[in-house]
């Protein structure tokens, strides 16, 4: 794109939209307390970044298994309740798994959080497709979410022909970069699939989905761990405000748009890592 002078998004066919919705992990500290909810509510309404979305898990005891105890079931339908009473509907939640449930007790959780209507339930099964993915997406009542292990259009093409999942979730890291995952994407178009993204990295690469997203027609959301105002939100030299309203701007300048802040860079460089500027 910097060769010629031109947004990557041109070069993966054009953009839908200027700007891309992304959400953060924050979080109740208890969500079984209304007070720590109301508390959680509040904060994330005053957020001046605007995050309207937020993903995260119910905790409880380690797992010697896959399955849950039907406490542990209550505990997390009144938790999730307990957070949607709090924040109402304008925000949306996501329901994280990390790939940690059997079959069985995947449709539980998912029958368990379907009140409180969910973004989406994610990554509630093991990683690799199964029919047991189809099964659980047939009767889920709310969408189901993954793919941020699963490289290549192989990885994802049993899930696409076999409905096993509601939307798909590439982590440009593992899934192939811009090219293979827009051929994921388009593969997944037909099927009436929508895409989301996994991020947990850096502002440089939050903008690589930024810009990735603004070409997939039926796109929903990235995942960030920036946007809280601390130094990662300050590894660019940006010309406005990183985050606002919950989304980011697309750039329409060349490549990814993005040009490195090297002070902050130098002064975060890992371990044993050298300044290449």
């Amino acid at each position: 794109g910097k060769l010629l002078n031109t947004p990557s998004s041109n070069l993966l066919g054009g953009r839908f939209r200027d700007r891309v919705r992304v959400y953060d992990h924050t979080a109740p500290s208890n969500m079984l307390d209304k007070a720590s909810c109301k508390a959680w509510a509040e904060k994330v309404k005053a957020d001046p970044a605007g995050f309207t979305a937020h993903k995260f898990g119910f905790p409880h005891e380690k797992l010697t298994n896959r399955t849950l105890s039907s406490r542990e079931l209550v505990a997390i339908q009144r938790g999730f309740e307990n957070c949607r009473e709090a924040v109402g509907f304008d925000h949306d939640i996501m329901v994280h798994c990390h790939s940690e449930y059997d079959v069985r007790t995947a449709i539980q959780i998912a029958e368990a959080v379907a009140p409180i209507k969910p973004l989406w339930l994610e990554d509630p099964l093991l990683v690799d497709y199964s029919s047991s993915w189809q099964r659980l997406t047939a009767s889920a009542k709310v969408p189901i979410c993954m793919g941020e292990n699963l490289a290549r259009r192989e990885g994802f093409l049993p899930f696409i022909v076999n409905q096993g999942c509601d939307i798909l979730n590439p982590d440009l890291r593992n899934s192939g970069g811009f090219l293979e995952t827009k051929r994921i994407a388009d593969m997944a178009s037909p099927f009436g699939m929508p895409i989301a993204t996994h991020n947990t990295a850096s502002q440089v690469h939050t903008y690589g989905n930024i810009n990735w997203a603004s070409t997939i027609q039926d796109y929903i959301a990235t995942e960030t761990v920036t946007g809280k105002g601390d130094w990662m939100d300050k590894v660019l030299i940006l010309d406005e405000p990183y985050v606002q309203g919950g989304h980011i701007k697309v750039t329409n300048k060349p490549g990814m748009g993005i040009t490195l802040n090297p002070d902050v860079v130098r002064a975060h460089l890992a371990a044993g890592e050298t300044w290449w500027g």
